[in-house]
């Protein structure tokens, strides 16, 4: 029997700036619109949109209302994560309708077919982690996500955040990891049902197995990150094909796609 798929279109790191302005080299608002329009003509069956944050630049309520106006053609349902160059509050300001946990911050639960896909909000808001960019699940985080593994204790998981909890090999991205993931990990092993971790932030795609779970990070819709395992600086232009992911879940599967557009 042919498996029954159901899709995710995972965009990730829009780094999203005003119209004729460009990051690494890249217009990312062309980018961006070039995205959605390329989706809307071959992914229309997609059951959701995941953005998986850094969806602008500076995290500016301007870039917010275009962010708002570029995927206002996706006739899909949408769902966000944030990364280390968003702002929350401004975030809120412009999307007010997106739901947030009790304690403000963006993190929720869907499911498409027998997966509970669980998103963390891994913005830093706590000012003694010294290292700009890096993620941090604070107490309350951590506690409504153990909330929810309990609860979805007997059912299959994906969990999806902006930073990654391991090192993947990029000296400068894993100085920028999610801070405490220790943490995290320590509570990651107190349930069996975790079956696949996605994560944006690193602008390349590299999927394997960390700590007894599969990974998958996704290229940008934006600009690529170089195979530069040592460097600790980034060229200043980064031209490479941009493409979005595309997650294939089966009843007993996940297949995770690239599509250059």
């Amino acid at each position: 029997m042919i498996e029954q798929y159901k899709k995710i279109i995972i965009i990730s790191d829009i780094h999203l700036v005003k119209k004729g302005e460009k990051v690494k080299g890249i217009r990312t608002s062309e980018s961006l619109s070039n995205a959605v329009r390329h989706i809307m003509i071959h992914q229309t069956d997609a059951e959701y949109v995941l953005f998986t944050g850094d969806l602008t630049h500076s995290g500016k309520t301007s870039e917010y209302r275009l962010l708002k106006k570029l995927i206002s053609p996706l006739q899909l349902p949408i769902t966000f994560l944030l990364g280390n160059h968003d702002n929350r509050s401004n975030f809120y300001a412009v999307f007010p309708e997106v739901a947030s946990d009790p304690n403000g911050f963006l993190q929720y639960c869907f499911k498409v077919n027998n997966k509970f896909f669980v998103c963390l909000d891994t913005l830093n808001c706590n000012p003694d982690i010294g290292v700009k960019h890096a993620g941090f699940l604070c107490e309350e985080r951590l506690a409504w996500l153990e909330e929810k593994l309990l609860i979805l204790k007997d059912e299959n998981i994906v969990i999806c955040m902006h930073h990654p909890h391991f090192d993947v090999g990029f000296q400068k991205m894993d100085k920028i990891k999610l801070w405490n993931s220790d943490q995290f990990l320590k509570l990651l092993k107190t349930h069996k049902s975790i079956n696949y971790i996605i994560t944006g932030h690193i602008h390349r795609r590299i999927s394997g197995v960390t700590d007894g779970i599969n990974f998958s990070t996704f290229n940008s819709v934006s600009y690529q990150m170089p195979m530069l395992l040592s460097k600790e600086n980034i060229p200043s232009e980064i031209v490479k094909p941009s493409s979005y992911g595309v997650l294939l879940i089966g009843s007993n599967s996940i297949v995770v796609h690239s599509e250059d557009y």
